[in-house]
């Protein structure tokens, strides 16, 4: 019988939710992640299903099975090795679905620059690629972060999911709740003492981190390297990674009797690109920043210039991230790219389905809702809306249930995916054009280039 099961998507750009799918009673682990799916040399992902309740890997586009159904459970693809259980243990398989890793772990995670973290007992260490056992299971986590580098934590390993959903998470997607780290080598032993708290700098091969010491009198943020030394001081109250080069920062202050923040940013060097004068910053994403500064808001460039050379009532920004449209005395205007007002474009929200039989997609525009075709189905999103009440429906979909029947609908089977209040993508295609943020919409002219509009 097929059950639901939660599967958690991740990427530093997207915003992460729990979204209900239905599968077999088999569970793929960890979202989907466009690094690890492209680092694999093809695009393949967990499947899993059949009678003996097993998982595989299969095309990510097509759904064309790559790896037989012969594991207990599976984990994406990284550096080119997956993470497969057999007979109660993880090993490691390569893209031809060998195994090149024996399995003897209770639990094991994702590779970063040829290392990755292992579990055995309550205790976990580090494998190399060539699956030797570089650092002997002995702290409760072992995190690869730069090269040889770990961020560790004493003790034992703390579960935080049930045992099938269990996993070693990277660096990106580390609990804070595990308390006190610190920086260790596999060359050279312990860089730091136990007692600090890490957060990511940049994505991919990071050459610094944010850090901590939480045993500071005023314990602030400063950027460490890979000995365990600092770039740039401790010096902010909190942080943020870097997009589009500026990392968003910012410190308390003291104005007369009250206490604030202001917001400001760095560039990859960890040097003050964008002076804390703000009262809020959001991170950067198509070259701009939205900019919090005495109630009014405006488009922040890399170089700190206002886009329009002012500031207004409210932004904001369309799907891709680009600055869509601003108010001013209570007016919306559409902005240019060189800053010039024009009018709002025509806005329609769409919700593209993943590749289903007889898909079909929702459109909301203002306050009618009307069913039209995907004519692009390689194309495949899901995407939802910012509304609580959002759902998706799929026409004609296998194992599905019937609901109800909506209006334009061909059909009475209906496969309901529940989505949450914060609107995200999970994308089943790395050539999807479509994103969508919290209170956005999309424009016809993008509905229609992403081959999905009105009928």
């Amino acid at each position: 019988m097929p059950r639901f099961w939660a599967n958690r998507t991740w990427s530093w750009k997207w915003v992460r939710i729990p979204l209900l799918v239905i599968s077999l009673s088999c569970t793929p682990s960890q979202g989907f992640g466009t690094a690890d799916v492209v680092a694999s040399g093809r695009a393949m992902v967990p499947s899993c299903g059949g009678i003996f309740d097993l998982c595989g890997y299969s095309d990510r586009q097509s759904g064309k099975e790559l790896i037989p159904k012969l594991f207990e459970r599976a984990i994406l693809f990284s550096e080119g090795l997956a993470a497969v259980r057999m007979n109660g243990l993880f090993g490691y398989i390569d893209t031809t679905g060998k195994v090149v890793i024996e399995p003897r772990f209770d639990l094991a995670g994702p590779f970063h620059d040829g290392f990755a973290e292992i579990l055995v007992g309550q205790q976990t260490g580090v494998v190399s690629e060539s699956g030797e056992v570089v650092l002997e299971p002995q702290f409760g986590r072992s995190t690869p972060i730069m090269g040889d580098v770990l961020i560790v934590r004493k003790g034992h390993f703390r579960p935080k999911r049930p045992p099938e959903l269990e996993e070693l998470e990277s660096f990106d997607g580390l609990y804070t709740e595990y308390g006190p780290m610190g920086l260790y080598s596999l060359r050279k032993g312990w860089l730091t003492e136990e007692t600090y708290e890490f957060r990511r700098f940049e994505r991919g091969r990071p050459g610094y981190v944010w850090a901590r010491d939480l045993r500071a009198k005023q314990s602030r943020f400063g950027l460490m390297n890979n000995e365990g030394e600092w770039k740039v001081e401790p010096m902010f109250d909190t942080v943020q990674p870097l997009f589009d080069g500026r990392a968003v920062v910012s410190v308390k202050v003291k104005d007369t009797e009250t206490r604030r923040q202001l917001w400001g940013a760095v560039d990859a060097d960890g040097k003050l690109a964008i002076p804390i004068a703000y009262d809020w910053l959001s991170y950067w994403d198509q070259g701009y920043s939205v900019a919090r500064l005495n109630g009014e808001e405006g488009f922040l460039d890399t170089g700190g210039s206002l886009l329009g050379g002012r500031f207004f009532e409210k932004v904001e920004r369309d799907l891709q991230g680009k600055p869509l449209k601003v108010q001013l005395d209570g007016k919306w205007f559409g902005i240019t790219a060189d800053g010039r007002l024009v009018d709002v474009p025509e806005v329609v929200n769409c919700l593209l389905l993943p590749k289903i039989p007889s898909a079909r997609a929702v459109f909301r525009s203002y306050r009618r809702t009307v069913i039209g075709g995907c004519a692009a189905p390689t194309s495949a999103c899901l995407s939802t809306l910012s509304s609580k009440r959002s759902r998706v429906f799929a026409a004609g979909s296998p194992g599905c249930q019937t609901r109800r029947r909506m209006p334009g609908a061909q059909s009475a089977q209906m496969a309901k995916v529940a989505v949450s209040p914060i609107a995200a993508r999970l994308t089943t295609s790395t050539s999807c054009p479509i994103t969508i943020r919290r209170n956005s919409t999309l424009t016809r002219s993008e509905a229609a280039s992403s081959g999905c509009g009105p009928t």
